[in-house]
């Protein structure tokens, strides 16, 4: 009976590990400062982790911006994970894949190396004119890597925004109006 326990002992803290690791190599999510938590406990806050939000921060309702999360700092080069979310809108993984969507945010697929790693996604507005805010949680460096919170990133979401679309005008016209001005019409 004895060994019949050890046994499933033995099952359950193998279990309770490879579901830690997977999770940690596939991302979770929950844990930016929007959920209100004090981030992961599993790993240790670091102000050393440096995680930077960036991207447009006005954009029309239902348009599309491209945005990045840069996660720098920690004691190594591998350990790279990320956790987006936001207080309202879509967010979708860029053309690169590197993020999946779980519960409405993004984290990573799997860990990545580097002295800073780039998270690119895409952010769509919501139909409603407002301010809205994207957050991240940022982990970088060796097999539990220290991590970090950004500063929240304000969109103001505005029917007027400009949109900056890289198109310059190089000139102006203003044409004869016809048929003449002596009619009682006339088009510019």
């Amino acid at each position: 009976m004895k060994k019949r326990y050890s046994i499933l002992f033995a099952i359950a803290i193998f279990g309770l590990l490879t579901v830690q690791l997977w999770s940690y190599a596939s991302g979770m999510t929950g844990y930016t400062a929007k959920s209100g938590t004090t981030g992961c406990t599993c790993h240790s806050k670091s102000t050393s982790v440096s995680v930077v939000i960036t991207g447009p921060t006005a954009l029309i309702p239902g348009q599309q911006g491209s945005y990045k999360v840069t996660v720098s700092g920690g004691s190594s080069t591998t350990g790279n994970g990320v956790d987006i979310a936001a207080s309202a809108g879509t967010l979708a993984p860029a053309a690169d894949a590197i993020l999946q969507v779980i519960n409405g945010e993004l984290t990573h697929k799997v860990n990545h190396s580097g002295a800073s790693y780039v998270f690119n996604f895409m952010y769509t507005a919501p139909a409603t004119k407002g301010t809205y805010i994207l957050y991240a949680t940022g982990a970088h460096g060796g097999s539990t890597p220290p991590w970090n919170f950004a500063t929240n990133f304000s969109i103001s979401v505005n029917p007027t925004a400009v949109r900056e679309d890289g198109q310059i005008i190089s000139e102006f016209k203003l044409a004869q109006n016809y048929p003449n001005p002596f009619n009682p019409s006339t088009k510019i």
